[in-house]
């Protein structure tokens, strides 16, 4: 989600971050770094660990005392999520799933929509909505003319990282999780 957070903070980039996990400076440590270079502040966020949500700890999370938790939505969930997510409601600790990798077509602008709103800038996630909006109508414009072959491809994601269920973008391999 630093991507986003980026696009809709800009200047004020980490302000409202009181911690996170750290799976993007694991899986992705060129993007981290390329961050961390012109804004090193956000490394005196705190760690929630570099497992991603299932591997965080409600417990410090709940001794933060955030105003809201951003978790990502994910092909498959384990017990561990569904204890953090309950624990953050118990603990009356509003809780807000952003899907910028599932369903991507379906949710990125309603994701983009709910991210503004919590971080006070419906006016950038507005902006970006109608930037995305103009972009994917010219996708949709140039398939519908399309007539060609329409070639094979195979997208894999995080190749050689992990031998994990759902690291190939495709149906197929996200119904067999």
């Amino acid at each position: 989600m630093l991507y986003t957070l980026a696009l809709l903070e800009r200047a004020i980039l980490f302000q409202h971050i009181v911690a996170w996990p750290q799976d993007l400076k694991k899986y992705d440590s060129q993007t981290w770094n390329s961050f961390a270079r012109p804004v090193p502040q956000m490394l005196k966020i705190p760690s929630l660990g570099s497992g991603g949500p299932n591997a965080i700890n409600p417990e410090q999370i709940l001794a933060l005392k955030p105003d809201v938790v951003i978790l990502p939505s994910l092909a498959r969930y384990d017990d561990a999520d569904l204890r953090l997510v309950s624990m953050l409601k118990a603990a009356h600790i509003p809780v807000v799933k952003i899907d910028l990798r599932v369903h991507l077509l379906k949710n990125t602008r309603r994701s983009v929509e709910i991210f503004g709103e919590v971080l006070n800038q419906q006016a950038r996630a507005q902006a970006f909505n109608r930037f995305y909006d103009a972009h994917m109508q010219v996708i949709r414009e140039r398939l519908a003319s399309y007539n060609g072959a329409k070639p094979s491809v195979l997208l894999q994601l995080h190749l050689g990282r992990r031998n994990e269920c759902c690291v190939t973008a495709s149906t197929a391999a996200l119904a067999n999780c």
